[in-house]
C-alpha cells in the first residue's frame, strides 16, 4: 500500500538522462540522519546501502511497517511510536554555518 500517489513519479520520463548525485551527496559535511521506510518503492534498500558506503557515519533509523510518505495520523499503526523529538535532536548536529 503506498501512502502517496505513484503518479507523481511518472512524470519523469524515462527519456531524461539519470543525474549521479553521488558527487553532490559526497559533498555534505555534517552528520546525516536518514529515516527510512523499509517498504518504500522509492528509496530502497540497495540505495540505502550506497549512501551507508558513502557516509558510513549516518546514523539509519529504519522502519519497518512504513514506506516512503510517513503515514497520516490516522494510520492506525504509527512506525514514530516511541521515537521522540528530543531523541532525533539529541542525535543532531547543526551543519557548519547552519544557524539556530
Amino acid at each position: 500500500m503506498t501512502h502517496y500517489d505513484p503518479a507523481i513519479v511518472g512524470q519523469f520520463s524515462e527519456s531524461v538522462p539519470p543525474l549521479d548525485l553521488w558527487s553532490l551527496f559526497d559533498t555534505i559535511d555534517c552528520p546525516l540522519m536518514l529515516l527510512h521506510g523499509a517498504q518504500s518503492d522509492v528509496l530502497t534498500a540497495g540505495i540505502v546501502e550506497q549512501m551507508r558506503e558513502h557516509k558510513p557515519q549516518m546514523h539509519v533509523l529504519t522502519f519497518d511497517e512504513c514506506g516512503h510518505a510517513w503515514p497520516a495520523s490516522s494510520t492506525p499503526h504509527r512506525p514514530d511510536r516511541g521515537v521522540s523529538k528530543r531523541g532525533l535532536n539529541s542525535l543532531a548536529t547543526p551543519c557548519p554555518g547552519e544557524i539556530g
